[in-house]
């Protein structure tokens, strides 16, 4: 009498594959997503942090073909064996993000170790929320029309969907709304810094209520590339951005009052002080057109010509952000 061999299930290749694309992608993306202008920056970052999504993920995958082909080989129902296997793919992904800002955190951040440890709580907690999210709606849809085998396919999307949506609440903000300063700006090293340079105007922040988050990066207010200057969420007076005496931000080569940004309940709006020298995006902004601000939107603020160079060799960017998660990405 021969013995019956159980069937290899497709699980071993598909899950151990599937959990790492979902954890990598979704490492990527809110890395990228956060720090939209530094480029070069985050693809040097990112490699530590994908060796961790990796390897999370795959270890997941594994151990979800694992489990699945086990309960496979059991009476219980397809239903069961994916809301597990699911389950375990959401709650990876969410570990997989939490630990990688852990990580970020630790190195570059410096927050409190009870604030990181909550996040890998949250986000574990949400991805599994996610999982289950998934398995459900896909046995809710199957009442309504047949699949025809096609479960699989649709419900890794409909997780892919529920991981962004979930873990997006992980991230607590830290403040309101922000300005982080990107392309134009210099990193300084004060201990490279030559009598040259000491000397030069920089770029600055000269306003009571404007502070670099962290506290630590700060540098005799000294604006450099990555930091973030988060802003009150309401303010009686504008804040004027130019290279003039009264300018609460101060950018040496721009207009003496480029423009002014209005900080009120109904959000942030920027009104120009001269024409063609301030873009939103990818849209120059004239005298006086007041333009509300959106989330992740690039603000450039032109220098003013002169002989030596054109008008788009110089410039300085700033991203807004009111859902200002971390200081750094």
């Amino acid at each position: 009498m021969q013995e019956e061999t159980l069937p290899f299930r497709p699980d071993f290749i598909l899950l151990p594959i599937l959990a790492p694309c979902l954890t990598v992608s979704m490492i990527v993306a809110t890395i990228f997503l956060s720090n939209p202008t530094h480029g070069r920056s985050n693809k040097r970052t990112l490699p530590r942090y994908v060796k961790i999504a990796l390897a999370i993920g795959w270890f997941a995958g594994l151990l979800a073909a694992t489990i699945s082909w086990v309960l496979y080989q059991t009476t219980i129902s397809d239903s069961f064996v994916r809301l597990v296997g699911w389950s375990i793919l959401g709650t990876a992904t969410g570990l997989a993000e939490g630990l990688s800002w852990y990580y970020l955190d630790k190195e570059a951040i410096g927050q409190s170790k009870k604030k990181t440890l909550n996040r890998i709580k949250k986000a574990t907690s949400l991805g599994l929320l996610a999982g289950i999210i998934a398995a459900v709606l896909v046995e809710l849809i199957r009442i309504i029309v047949d699949l025809g085998g096609g479960e699989d396919p649709l419900g890794f999307i409909i997780l892919g969907i529920a991981l962004g949506i979930c873990i997006n609440f992980a991230a607590n903000p830290t403040y309101k709304i922000a300005l982080r300063a990107g392309e134009g700006f210099e990193t300084i090293d004060p201990k490279k810094e030559s009598s040259e340079s000491l000397q030069r105007p920089k770029p600055r922040i000269n306003h009571p209520e404007l502070k670099f988050a962290p506290a630590k990066f700060e540098r005799k207010n000294v604006i450099q590339e990555g930091l973030s200057i988060p802003l009150p969420k309401t303010l009686e007076k504008p804040i004027i951005i130019g290279s003039g005496k009264n300018a609460h931000i101060y950018l040496p080569g721009v207009p003496e009052e480029t423009a002014e940004l209005i900080i009120d309940e109904d959000g942030v709006k920027i009104c120009p002080q001269q024409d063609n020298m301030v873009q939103i995006q990818g849209a120059r902004l004239s005298d006086g057109a007041e333009e509300p601000l959106r989330h992740n939107q690039i603000l450039t603020f032109y220098h003013e010509t002169d002989e030596e160079s054109s008008e788009d060799e110089k410039y300085y960017r700033f991203v807004f952000y009111n859902q200002f998660y971390e200081p750094r990405a």
